[in-house]
Formats: C-alpha cells, sequence, structure tokens
C-alpha cells in the first residue's frame, strides 16, 4: 500500500466530519489568540487590594478590587481573555476559588485541606494519589461540606490501597473563623486559621457568631 492509499484509509477511519471540525476549531481558536494577544509590559504591578464585590457579564464575570478590577471572558472553550482596568498592573494575579470549595494542597510533605467556607448548604473537593509512572494500587479522597446555622461538617471517605503519601495534614480555614474544632468527635485545642488535624473521618467546625 503506497502512502497515498495510506492517507485515504487514515482519513476514513477518522471521519471527515470530525477532522473538518477538528481543522475548524484549531482555525477559530488560532485567530482568537491573534486578536486578542497583548504583548508582555516591562511595567513593575502593584497588588490589587482587597475584593470588594463580583459581578456576572455575558460569558464571565467582572471582580471589583481596592486598586483594580478584573475582567475574565471564555472566548472558547480553551481560550480565557483577562483584562485589568484601573491602578496599576499586577505582580500576581489573585486565585479566585468558589465558595464551598475544599482545596487539598501539598506542602513539603504535609497535605494542607484549604477550605473555603460555603455560603449554604455543600461543598467539598477530592484528591487521587498514586506510585506514578505504571501500574499499581491507587488512591481517591473525597471530602464533603455541610454548612448548617453553628458551622461546617466535613466528612472524609477513602477509596483504593495506596497509602496517604503525606506525613501531617493540616486545615486551612478562609472566610469562616473557629470557635471549636472536633476531629472524629473529639475537641482540638486550635490556634489560628491553620492547624493539624490528621487523618479523620468527620470534622466538625465550630463558627464564630454562627
Amino acid at each position: 500500500m503506497n502512502a497515498f492509499e495510506k492517507a485515504k484509509k487514515a482519513i476514513r477511519f477518522i471521519g471527515l466530519a470530525g477532522m473538518w471540525n477538528a481543522l475548524r476549531y484549531s482555525v477559530i481558536r488560532d485567530r482568537l489568540e491573534r486578536r486578542f494577544h497583548t504583548p508582555e509590559s516591562p511595567v513593575e504591578w502593584s497588588e490589587p487590594g482587597p475584593l470588594q464585590s463580583a459581578e456576572r457579564i455575558d460569558s464571565g464575570a467582572r471582580w471589583f478590587f481596592g486598586q483594580t478590577e478584573l475582567e475574565i471572558t471564555f472566548l472558547a472553550p480553551d481560550l480565557v481573555r483577562c483584562e485589568w482596568a484601573g491602578g496599576e498592573p499586577l505582580t500576581r494575579i489573585p486565585v479566585l476559588v468558589r465558595a464551598g470549595s475544599l482545596l487539598p494542597l501539598a506542602e513539603q510533605d504535609r497535605l494542607v485541606l484549604n477550605l473555603y467556607a460555603p455560603f449554604s448548604s455543600t461543598g467539598g473537593g477530592q484528591l487521587y494519589s498514586d506510585i506514578g509512572d505504571g501500574y499499581g494500587t491507587w488512591r481517591l479522597d473525597r471530602f464533603t461540606m455541610k454548612r448548617d446555622a453553628d458551622g461546617i461538617t466535613v466528612n472524609w471517605q477513602t477509596d483504593g490501597e495506596f497509602p496517604l503519601p503525606y506525613a501531617a495534614v493540616e486545615v486551612c480555614l478562609h472566610g469562616i473563623t473557629a470557635k471549636q474544632v472536633c476531629v472524629d468527635g473529639e475537641p482540638l485545642v486550635t490556634s489560628g486559621q491553620q492547624f493539624a488535624v490528621g487523618v479523620f473521618r468527620q470534622l466538625r467546625i465550630e463558627a464564630e457568631g454562627g
């Protein structure tokens, strides 16, 4: 079979419709990238200040900080435009996290569960771990949060046989201040917004002013 016959066979296998859609999407994405590309600025950037409010716009949202405004617009499923208005440019883009998220982040040999308090109802997050390349045991940790009038309850469930690859587990609170913390029903003495909890099945956080 010559090269031409191989190409015909490949096109038939992929399907003309699928190949056309892939080509069309690539052209649209490249055109949008060229249209909205902004050259890097050598200006030194400053901090944005505290977040004051936010609002929805068509295909995105706008955030108002103390020193500037950030507008994020989805131009395509994998292409986002960020625009700053007012103030000076920033040294770094702020991390915007949805209320109700629990973000597990590794800090050296510690696992820090960043808990962003839900405004109401439920929230949570997941963490997947395995040995890396190849086949072997794995682990999926699921964290679910439920808020009530007095505070937040966090449940931790695990699937798989891979051991937790961290020497310690801590919780860092965002958007809530703890008055009382209990780990699996036992009171825990805490200080500040970040504290060690170890592996648990249920974490109860009684909120100040809750």
